[in-house]
């Protein structure tokens, strides 16, 4: 779930001495599912991507090329989808990165996403589960906080200057 994502950050985030992103009423958010989690402006840790952050990586960036998929026009090329996936989850980085050298911003799974300014829980990118125009750079979907699907992950961020 989402929730369960944005508990492991801060988890990941205080191992590693950094101040944790994800809060409620101003305390660090590690137990529950409250759907008033808010964002620590000055943390350094982990955090979900924003969805702009989100489709500007997955768009390669200023190195962008315009391509319908993260690093291609074709699917085959750089995404796990319904027609090619088996049926199962695939290790990372075994088809074609993008312009930034991510891997699997298409297809795979689906990342959730959080901006920032709203209550969005959006998902993007694709998965192996499902046709592959649902993972072109363009689609999103949103989910409410507590869905869990065996498609669904999660890519980390953090601030930049952190």
């Amino acid at each position: 779930t989402w929730f369960d994502v944005v508990k492991w950050c801060n988890a990941k985030s205080e191992m590693e001495k950094l101040t944790p992103v994800y809060q409620v009423n101003g305390v660090t958010y590690k137990t529950g599912n409250e759907a008033t989690v808010s964002l620590r402006s000055n943390a350094t840790g982990y955090r979900l991507p924003s969805e702009p952050e989100w489709e500007w990586a997955a768009r390669g960036g200023n190195s962008t090329k315009g391509f319908t998929y993260s690093g291609n026009n074709t699917a085959d090329v750089v995404a796990w989808y319904q027609s090619n996936s088996g049926g199962v989850t695939k290790s990372v980085g075994t088809k074609k990165s993008n312009e930034l050298g991510i891997f699997d911003m298409s297809g795979n799974v689906f990342e959730w996403c959080r901006d920032a300014s709203s209550s969005k829980f959006q998902i993007r990118g694709g998965s192996w589960l499902h046709s592959a125009d649902l993972c072109t750079i363009a689609f999103r979907d949103a989910h409410g906080p507590n869905v869990r699907y065996y498609d669904f992950g999660f890519r980390l961020a953090r601030s930049s200057g952190n």
